[in-house]
């Protein structure tokens, strides 16, 4: 829950995943509230896995039997510049989009606040 999954774009690595998943661990996975990213646009779609079926973030959320990330997105974290930096711009998918079951400290315009999707709460 609230986490930034990326793929990077690898010339040598053809096909990656995001979450790939068997049957059997199906009982065993909850997810939700994430942000799902890779850089090549025309290669961003189909890498969500379950029992060797491609799905797309909106056909992994539509499966009715075994329906997940329901309020997870697509698109780019829009990190600041800097050298190891977590924290997202204003224009950030990822801005309040997350889960706060612990009403950990969040800043942003929703009530209650809303934590960011990602490593860290960006207040900036």
């Amino acid at each position: 829950w609230n986490n930034i999954m990326a793929l990077r774009d690898n010339s040598q690595l053809t096909r990656g995943f995001w979450i790939n998943i068997t049957r059997k661990d199906l009982q065993n996975i909850d997810s939700n509230y994430n942000l799902f990213w890779h850089p090549d646009p025309v290669n961003s779609e189909n890498h969500l896995i379950r029992n060797q079926v491609a799905y797309t973030l909106t056909s992994w959320q539509n499966d009715a039997a075994e329906a997940r990330d329901i309020q997870s997105l697509r698109g780019a974290p829009q990190f600041q510049t800097g050298n190891a930096n977590y924290f997202t711009q204003t224009t950030s998918p990822a801005r309040d989009k997350g889960i706060n079951p612990l009403n950990w400290p969040a800043c942003g315009p929703t009530t209650p606040a809303k934590l960011d999707i990602g490593y860290v709460e960006t207040c900036l």
